[in-house]
């Protein structure tokens, strides 16, 4: 499905599942931005970013709760919105960024 965003096995071994779904937003926000979407919605549920990086749904929705509460995110039914994509950024790991 999103073959271009899916990490590398090392990289999913390494990283901790908060690294791993702050990486994918990052960079989906950055795809997402770069094909003409100023806000960085991301339209796609949390079972769907657990498959992709390969973490369970709850834990998916624990991290985007935890991300909401710091204001990093917004959410509604479906749509992800990065409000602080620089503070995403501080929670990503160092080859995402680079």
């Amino acid at each position: 499905m999103f073959n271009f965003l899916i990490f590398d096995s090392i990289n999913q071994s390494y990283n901790s599942a908060f690294v791993r779904v702050c990486n994918f937003l990052y960079l989906y926000s950055e795809y997402m931005n770069n094909a003409g979407n100023p806000f960085c919605d991301i339209n796609l549920t949390h079972e769907e970013i657990s498959n992709v990086v390969a973490v369970s749904r709850v834990q998916v929705s624990y991290i985007i709760s935890k991300l909401k509460k710091e204001l990093v995110i917004s959410s509604s039914r479906g749509r992800l919105r990065v409000e602080n994509k620089a503070l995403l950024g501080k929670y990503c790991s160092g080859e995402t960024l680079g």
